[in-house]
């Protein structure tokens, strides 16, 4: 399948996306090591697709995982995998 604007994926987190992303954040310490414990998959929304495949997605936090309420996040030219891989995209799957 081709990912297409609209489509619902599942976006795995990353270390490095978790630094970035808590780093600026107002939640105490306690609750930003919960959040880097929560592994995900998080629900996203592919909202562009660029030429070469990749997507922009609108990812959608669990108010348990932030701390503060529920969030989102926009991540710019992510790639997919084949299997839940940090800092990727797989389509959910299906029963």
């Amino acid at each position: 399948m081709k990912p297409t604007v609209g489509r619902q994926v599942h976006f795995h987190s990353s270390d490095t996306f978790w630094h970035r992303n808590l780093a600026a954040s107002p939640a105490s310490v306690d609750e930003k090591e919960h959040a880097r414990s929560f592994d995900g998959p998080f629900a996203a929304t592919v909202v562009f697709v660029h030429e070469n495949g990749k997507v922009n997605l609108l990812i959608c936090f669990p108010a348990q995982c932030i701390g503060s309420g529920e969030k989102t996040e926009i991540v710019e030219h992510v790639s997919e995998s084949d299997g839940p891989h940090d800092g990727c995209w797989t389509w959910p799957p299906r029963s």
